[in-house]
């Protein structure tokens, strides 16, 4: 980043889901003192060292009342919120520790003591649910299952609500808090919860109980120092001020531990080293970011710098957190660090969260229990494909799939090393995703490409007979030094291979036909006749030769829909009267006839040929099983069509085509390892399949064939409103995106984006998402065409770490067309 020549825009986007928005560090270098600009175009000063932070949430120049004119407010949302009643937090002394004050004893050191026991069997008991609970159903979400009601659980019971509303109001702030909701259910949830605590408050002032919601109308409204309206709010901000903040920081513990192996395993055999673990995590990720906030009462000087008063000032917490003069390795995990200062996770000074000690002594209770109750737990997804909360809010875990294993199982079940899965092309997109998102799976990955790249572990050809029977050679494998024992030190015999590698379409232009001939049928039908080979040995009653012998135990082959070819495009026809005829946009399935254009479907169409032939020829006690997964783009690039180029921006028409032709990256390796999975269980075992991977698409729930022939009609235009003369795709993509998410169009006209205006072929993809027994793939997408226009309505980006992490790679290795890797 180079010299500063305007102001940056606040709040920043942190670099990755887990880690800081490098602006931070390079501020905190430069210029720890600078104005920033905000939503609203108006600046505020942040402030970015650790001692400058500490002064700015300590001075008494300084007022924390949001109603005060140059308050910093970061959204729309909190300059209406601003207007409405305050509470504690945002009063300045006196008021701030006189209202404080009427709560804050039941926070204290002494009283959260008292609270242990509860804490622990809170903890116990919602441990105990979820192994009831299993997950032989597959994962199961931890922050919903118990990273969200453990919190929840103790603020209730300290607030007195009801042990049977417990389900009702952990519910409502679910909504209330989860990424994936409209803005219309979280408000909606927030005014249930406000209604709630009314009625709550209004009971206890008639037959109050010992809890916090009884004394506050006992002792403060009946006395007149309080009226119920401020009581309620007192209580709603304690539900929900502190709540998210624990609940993300649950799980991004987990995460860290599992990022961290070595101290995960150091917790797990040593549990009194958890309190360490906790003020470290406290310090490393920051879950409440942005809440030291000031403007200035008069004019004030912070290192060297005039702040005049009326101006608004932002103090980071989290940049503090990370500063090297400070924190030794600052931006490393380290729980053993030593403390030359307090961290600031929870604040500072009088305005220092509330809840401090409760929020320590759960997260005590959570680390020194989890892994007890819970010794086989595992994170189900890989690192980069854990939805984090947007990159501009404060870092948290939005979803955190588990799984586990009994003590029972484990304790008779021997110990399972990773299984080790060839990956053809992992140079390239997908087989790059593959590599970095394997290893979260369960599996070790060896990539091999002709290109070199970070995720090539071999360079070579897939069609090369001698690579591939070295390849299957473990000792061959371990004696290189591509794979170390560093890095591998349990490596198994490859049992499964992704078939990746092949000439693209963009390769036409620069490819002749027999190189397409040559890559894509004749070196598949090598590497298809190797794997098939290593079913038909021998087994020996040797254990360690079998541990060393090669059996492919799975096949999957990246096929694509440009198979389909001219199916996809359905020409027009006439009446019997002779009248043209506009066709219906063709509903492409796995039945649909492939007739290829191109040289590229042609080869892709022969080598599924190939993988039947292979698979229906081996012997039936010894066969290889295939299955070929009919890919739709998952491409970062341009279109190749210059037509399409030009139609719309690339992203908005990215977006569209996710609604019936494209498929998010990461959901295509979440259908890679479905595909490993079907071809390798005891029941329903998949012996030879073709799959169509795409976004499910909603207009497959459209019925009539009229909607069909409207949607491969070009629309006239729509007006302002959205309606239009005419009956075009244009019309039906605004009307399916709108009753998927309200809002939505109001958005798309906002950043200038349109729907397309002509579909001519729709992808089903409903067979890879039926479970076994129905003879599918139980493929379960998560980045579909509803949950971007979610994330778009909350500005969020709508598509996958990975694909970012990914990236353009292009297809060659100089300039070619669109397809360039410069």
């Amino acid at each position: 980043m180079g010299a500063l020549t305007e102001n940056l825009e606040f709040p920043f986007r942190r670099a990755t889901g887990l880690d800081p928005p490098p602006e931070y560090a390079w501020l905190r270098k430069t210029d720890p003192v600078t104005q920033v600009r905000l939503f609203d175009g108006s600046l505020a000063w942040l402030v970015t060292k650790y001692p400058d932070v500490c002064q700015v949430a300590t001075d008494e120049r300084l007022s924390k009342e949001r109603t005060r004119p140059g308050f910093p407010e970061l959204a729309a949302g909190g300059k209406e919120a601003a207007k409405n009643r305050a509470t504690f937090v945002d009063m300045d002394p006196p008021k701030h520790m006189q209202y404080r004050g009427m709560v804050e004893p039941v926070f204290d050191v002494e009283h959260v003591k008292e609270l242990e026991p509860y804490i622990q069997k809170t903890v116990e008991d919602l441990l105990e649910r979820m192994k009831n609970m299993g997950c032989e159903g597959g994962p199961v979400d931890l922050v919903q299952n118990f990273a969200l009601p453990v919190p929840s659980y103790i603020i209730y019971t300290i607030l007195g609500v009801p042990v049977e509303d417990l389900g009702f109001l952990t519910q409502q702030n679910s909504i209330r808090t989860n990424g994936s909701s409209t803005a219309r259910e979280a408000s909606t949830a927030n005014l249930e919860l406000l209604n709630y605590l009314h009625r709550l408050a209004e009971q206890r002032l008639q037959e109050p109980k010992d809890d916090l919601i009884s004394k506050l109308m006992t002792e403060q409204v009946k006395t007149d120092k309080l009226d119920t309206a401020d009581a309620v709010q007192m209580a709603f901000l304690l539900l929900v001020a502190g709540n998210a903040t624990m609940v993300n920081m649950i799980a991004l513990g987990i995460v860290t531990l599992f990022l961290n192996p070595s101290q995960l395993e150091e917790l797990k055999r040593d549990p009194s080293v958890v309190p360490a673990f906790v003020e470290e995590l406290s310090r490393f990720h920051t879950a409440s970011a942005m809440a030291i906030r000031r403007v200035a009462k008069e004019d004030l000087e912070i290192r060297g710098k005039t702040i005049k008063k009326g101006e608004g000032v932002i103090a980071s917490n989290l940049s503090a957190n990370r500063d090297e003069e400070v924190f030794k390795n600052a931006d490393k995990f380290d729980m053993h660090r030593e403390w030359p200062a307090k961290e600031l996770g929870f604040g500072w000074g009088e305005h220092r969260c509330i809840a401090e000690f409760l929020a320590k002594a759960e997260m005590r209770a959570v680390f020194e229990t989890i892994f007890k109750k819970l010794p086989q737990l595992k994170i189900a997804v890989p690192f980069d494909e854990i939805e984090y909360t947007p990159l501009d809010r404060d870092v948290g875990v939005v979803k955190l799939p588990v799984t586990w294993q009994s003590n029972t199982m484990a304790s008779s079940t021997p110990s399972l090393r990773p299984q080790t899965v060839l990956v053809t092309g992992s140079s390239g997109h997908l087989g790059r995703a593959l590599m970095l998102s394997l290893p979260s799976y369960g599996y070790t990955p060896i990539g091999i490409d002709i290109k070199p790249s970070s995720t090539a572990t071999f360079i070579g050809s897939f069609g090369d007979a001698s690579l591939l029977q070295n390849l299957f050679s473990l000792s061959w494998l371990r004696a290189q030094p591509e794979v170390s024992s560093s890095n591998h030190p349990n490596l198994e015999p490859i049992s499964h291979i992704i078939h990746c590698a092949t000439l693209h379409k963009p390769h036409i232009e620069s490819h002749t036909k027999a190189q397409f001939v040559q890559t894509n049928i004749a070196d598949t039908l090598t590497l298809l006749e190797a794997a098939a080979n290593t079913t038909s040995t021998t087994t020996t009653s040797d254990a360690d030769t079998n541990r060393e012998r090669t059996t492919i135990k799975s096949f999957t082959y990246i096929s694509t829909t440009s198979t389909f070819g001219r199916s996809l495009s359905p020409l027009p026809s006439s009446t019997s009267a002779g009248v043209p005829k506009q066709p219906a946009a063709a509903h492409i399935t796995e039945q649909t006839p492939c007739l290829p254009k191109n040289i590229y479907g042609l080869t892709k169409s022969s080598a599924e040929d190939l993988c039947y032939l292979i698979s229906s020829s081996s012997s039936t006690q010894s066969s290889l099983p295939v299955i070929i997964l009919k890919t739709s783009r998952f491409f970062p690039e341009a279109d190749d069509d210059a037509d399409r180029r030009n139609m719309l921006a690339d992203e908005n028409l990215k977006l569209c085509e996710l609604a019936y032709r494209r498929v998010d990256i990461a959901d295509v390796v979440s259908a890679c390892v479905a595909s490993i999975k079907a071809q390798t269980r005891e029941t329903k075992r998949v012996t030879f399949a073709k799959y169509i991977v795409s976004g499910p698409s909603p207009f497959l729930d459209l019925s009539q064939e009229e909607d069909w022939v409207r949607l491969n009609t070009v629309s006239p235009g729509l007006d302002e409103a959205g309606a239009g003369a005419g009956a075009g795709a244009e019309k039906v993509f605004a009307e399916v995106a709108e009753r998927l998410c309200p809002g939505i169009g109001a958005v798309m006209k906002q950043k200038g984006w349109k729907w397309l205006g002509r579909l001519d072929r729709v992808y089903d993809s409903r067979l890879a998402m039926e479970e076994a027994e129905n003879g599918g793939l139980g493929w379960k997408p998560e980045w579909t065409f509803q949950r971007a226009l979610e994330r778009i309505l909350r500005g969020e980006d709508w598509r996958s770490e990975l694909t970012g992490k990914v990236g353009k790679l292009g297809y060659h290795d100089r300039l070619w067309g669109v397809y360039t890797t410069e």
